[in-house]
């Protein structure tokens, strides 16, 4: 299974690398499908916070469904 990646990560990604927006979107639906998996990472608001939060997360597991 592959390492879960933050919404934000995963936006900032394909923004700076393709100009693509909306990517958050794009996994929501994918996940809904089953293609890839759903999953929440605590992460901290600013550098200095004490307090985790969770943010919605994607990975894309190991087993593929043999039909939609």
């Amino acid at each position: 299974m592959g390492e879960a990646r933050s919404a934000t990560e995963i936006e900032y990604h394909f923004h700076r690398n393709f100009g693509i927006e909306g990517m958050t979107l794009a996994c929501e639906y994918l996940a809904d499908r089953g293609l890839i998996g759903k999953a929440a990472l605590a992460v901290r608001l600013t550098k200095r916070s004490n307090v985790d939060v969770n943010e919605l997360a994607f990975f894309h597991g190991s087993k593929v469904p043999d039909a939609w």
